[in-house]
């Protein structure tokens, strides 16, 4: 809930249950029905109009991956629960933790605004697909910095489910690696604007895909995008940009 610290000490861990029945299907009431809401039902953190939260310590968050996919948990979407889920929820941040063996997308930032991701460290290994390092959807306000992240898909990613749209987002002082997509990315899902984004002096030491990819394939219109200080080593595309229309919405 809101107004309130789950503080993790540095010599703790929270796990995951390895049981796949121990996470409930958990969902905004006022879910629009898009595939933000469609894919992300699940998770081991779950907040709703939780303003003010925070999330520090030092410690671990592990969603024990392997456990849950020897337990059945499979579907390349949904079925599967983040670590991390929060969604309406104003002044966020989410420090000074790992965060670890997702068995989805790592953690999720829908309609928030005021978020800060810092200090991170994040493993999210090639255990199964879709496992991002963090999605920031239709969010305003955002500052990710200083963060070491490590993901099986996509790591740090931008998206647009709704016209809300993402404004004001500072991406500053992180170290990427992605094993099996992009670095850093926007998209797939781009229904709404995404303007005012500045990626500031970041490093991608691998992505098999891209290292920073700005794509518009939803009707998204991107603008006021500032890239300096982009270290990007053993990508097999470093810069990829696209304009397209796929008629639908989602990715």
């Amino acid at each position: 809930k809101g107004n309130m610290t789950l503080y993790i000490a540095e010599s703790a861990t929270l796990s995951g249950s390895p049981e796949p029945a121990d996470y409930p299907i958990l969902c905004p009431t006022n879910a629009s029905g898009t595939s933000a809401w469609r894919y992300c039902k699940q998770s081991l953190i779950y907040a709703h109009q939780a303003d003010k939260l925070r999330i520090d310590g030092g410690g671990a968050i592990d969603g024990q991956a392997k456990a849950l996919l020897k337990a059945g948990m499979r579907g390349k979407n949904g079925g599967r629960p983040s670590l991390i889920r929060i969604f309406f929820s104003k002044d966020i941040a989410v420090r000074n933790v790992t965060l670890r063996n997702s068995h989805f997308w790592t953690q999720v930032y829908d309609h928030c605004q005021g978020v800060a991701l810092e200090n991170q460290t994040v493993r999210c290994p090639p255990v199964f697909a879709n496992h991002d390092g963090m999605d920031i959807c239709d969010c305003r306000d955002v500052i990710v910095r200083n963060n070491d992240l490590e993901s099986e898909d996509d790591v740090i990613c931008i998206k647009s489910h709704s016209l809300a749209g993402v404004d004001n987002i500072l991406i500053e002082n992180n170290t990427v690696t992605c094993h099996r997509a992009n670095a850093i990315k926007f998209g797939t899902a781009t229904t709404g604007p995404i303007r005012n984004v500045k990626i500031l002096n970041n490093t991608v030491r691998y992505a098999k895909f891209g290292g920073l990819c700005i794509e518009s394939v939803d009707g998204s219109k991107v603008s006021d995008i500032q890239v300096r200080g982009l270290t990007l080593e053993r990508c097999a595309q470093p810069i990829f940009i696209r304009l397209a229309f796929r008629n639908a919405v989602g990715g």
